[in-house]
């Protein structure tokens, strides 16, 4: 560890011991309701996110409100949300694991298992 990750490890461990901590997983269900309420194709997306919170670590799991735009065709702004936000997170989260990074990129995603949504 370098010293800036050795002085945030003191301070994670400082808020450990002062505070509880509760898990909160994500809510898939409510998202594929507000998707179908929506009218965009909820299942590929929810088996995907499904998916990659099974391969990465339970405190690291991808939550819904990405997906949960009001103001935007989220048709439209998907690709971007994607390539922007997801793909960046998972490349920090899956470091050592380049192969699950590529099986998650958005141009693989939208060739075999998110045709729906382009």
């Amino acid at each position: 560890m370098n010293t800036a990750d050795r002085s945030i490890a003191l301070v994670d461990q400082a808020l450990r011991r002062r505070f509880a901590f509760i898990r909160m997983k994500p809510e898939l269900k409510i998202l594929q309701y507000y998707l179908k309420k929506c009218g965009y194709p909820a299942s590929s997306l929810i088996a995907i996110l499904d998916e990659i919170n099974r391969e990465i670590n339970p405190d690291c799991q991808l939550g819904i409100s990405f997906f949960m735009k009001d103001s935007d065709d989220l048709r439209q702004v998907l690709p971007q949300i994607w390539q922007g936000e997801i793909e960046p997170y998972l490349e920090e989260v899956l470091y050592d694991q380049p192969e699950k990074i590529a099986d998650f990129s958005w141009d693989n995603l939208v060739k075999k298992r998110l045709l729906e949504w382009i």
